[in-house]
């Protein structure tokens, strides 16, 4: 069996090639690989690449992804809010704007600004009108006959000589577009790796049956079912790559980085004020020593937050992670090494923060998760409405290791009893409910569930 590895971004040389997956998979079948063009990959001789050309019509397709979303917003919540978030209409934004900039938030500064909300909601508009159920069909017809395929991604594809595709994937790019496009019109099998835990109810809508796709858990199942029409013989679930590694250590006793005890706190991508939060926590060790007894909160923002950091300097109680701040100096787009993971989940007594990966990744080290659950009021992407609208959240309750903190006003109150109460006793129930939501087989690995499912 000869497959084709299509590596689209360079996040998933992380994911499955420096974690030996793939070196897996060449023991087992024939494998040709294929990148995009200005994906700079230091091994790309060992697995003898060919490139593809970036698509001049990238915009246009993902453009075409965001319409059919919002046609079929009935399927998930977050499909509702998605145009929403793209196309800021809302007057928080003003103020935001103003915080991004290092402007002050007052009336001047805002009604500056006031063009931007306008622009953005005549494209709302536009957008909402383009995909109506009345009109939908006929752009979709439009794009069908004027949009082309890639014809370099075609070429490659088609030179490979490969009678199956395997693509990891979160589903929202043009060579999604057309992949889907090109495996129907020439027959070609194509498998895709899914490749975080909100992709298939946040990011896109499979326009096209693909053969065969993987998946995180069943909650994952459910959605490719639900959401993209998928017959379940047609997924499987295998779990997460970069998380073998977790469960392989985790009943380790892993060297700490930290010569403290710490709480850690875990951001998130979304542009909320995490700041206001931590300003709080600081001051809430800073008046209970005695139950703190010089724990300290190690921060890791989001590395790739969607907002500016805004540090404060004041602080006397929280420390970033020292990682992250050697990968900002790197000076440009760094993906952290999973391997420091580990290490700092399982040392720490508990975590706090936004709705992450980072949930499950504290879940699997069996540690407690704060969940900042309320409304920060300043941003539209507040964790309450990441609550509210994110699909892949909605059952996250059945996690016993989760609290939920909706209202500020009780943060204090949960800290410090989760401060005295950190272990989680019951680690069998636990694993179970976790396991709805990613997958952990502890006899066949991540790589033999892959190499197995794409045999048949």
């Amino acid at each position: 069996m000869k497959i084709l590895i299509i590596l689209t971004d360079k996040a998933y040389i992380r994911n499955y090639f420096d974690t030996k997956i793939i070196d897996f998979l060449k023991t087992k079948f024939t494998l040709k690989f294929l990148k995009r063009e200005n994906i700079d990959f230091n091994n790309s001789k060992n697995y003898s690449f060919n490139d593809y050309t970036i698509d001049k019509k990238r915009k246009i397709k993902t453009t075409f992804f965001d319409l059919l979303i919002n046609f079929e917003n009935h399927k998930s919540t977050y499909f509702k809010f998605r145009l929403k978030r793209f196309y800021r209409f809302d007057f928080r934004y003003l103020g935001e704007l103003c915080i991004e900039n290092n402007q002050k938030t007052n009336f001047f500064n805002k009604f500056t600004k006031l063009h931007l909300i306008l622009k953005n909601f005549f494209i709302f508009l536009f957008l909402t009108l383009l995909s109506s159920k009345l009109i939908f069909p006929l752009v979709r017809l439009m794009f069908d006959k004027f949009v082309k395929i890639n014809p370099s991604l075609e070429k490659q594809i088609l030179i490979s000589n490969c009678n199956s595709l395997l693509v990891p994937t979160n589903g929202y790019s043009a060579e999604i577009y057309d992949i889907l496009k090109i495996s129907k019109k020439h027959k070609i099998k194509v498998n895709f790796l899914i490749d975080n835990w909100d992709n298939l109810s946040s990011k896109m809508i499979f326009f096209e049956q693909p053969n065969k796709i993987f998946v995180w858990g069943q909650q994952t199942l459910s959605h490719a079912k639900k959401i993209h029409n998928i017959p379940e013989n047609k997924i499987f679930k295998i779990g997460s790559a970069r998380y073998q590694n977790f469960f392989n250590q985790r009943n380790r006793s892993l060297k700490n980085n930290f010569s403290f005890k710490y709480i850690l706190f875990l951001g998130s991508s979304w542009a909320w004020d995490e700041e206001s939060t931590l300003d709080k926590i600081d001051k809430i060790i800073e008046n209970n020593p005695t139950i703190f007894n010089d724990t300290k909160i190690v921060y890791r923002y989001h590395p790739f937050r969607q907002r500016k950091n805004k540090l404060n300097p004041n602080w006397k109680n929280i420390i970033v992670d020292p990682q992250l701040e050697y990968s900002t100096n790197l000076g440009k787009r760094h993906w952290p090494d999973i391997n420091y993971y580990p290490s700092l989940i399982q040392n720490c007594e508990f975590a706090i923060g936004g709705f992450t990966t980072m949930l499950l990744e504290a879940t699997i080290f069996y540690k407690k998760f704060i969940g900042i659950g309320y409304d920060d009021n300043i941003s539209l992407m507040n964790q309450k409405n990441a609550l509210k609208y994110f699909e892949h959240l909605k059952e996250i309750d059945m996690l016993d290791n989760l609290i939920i903190c909706s209202n500020q006003k009780k943060l204090e109150d949960i800290i410090i009893n989760t401060k005295k109460n950190f272990e989680i006793l019951d680690k069998e129930n636990i694993d179970k409910q976790r396991d709805f939501f990613l997958n952990y087989n502890s006899s066949e690995s991540f790589e033999e569930l892959l190499a197995t499912n794409l045999r048949f």
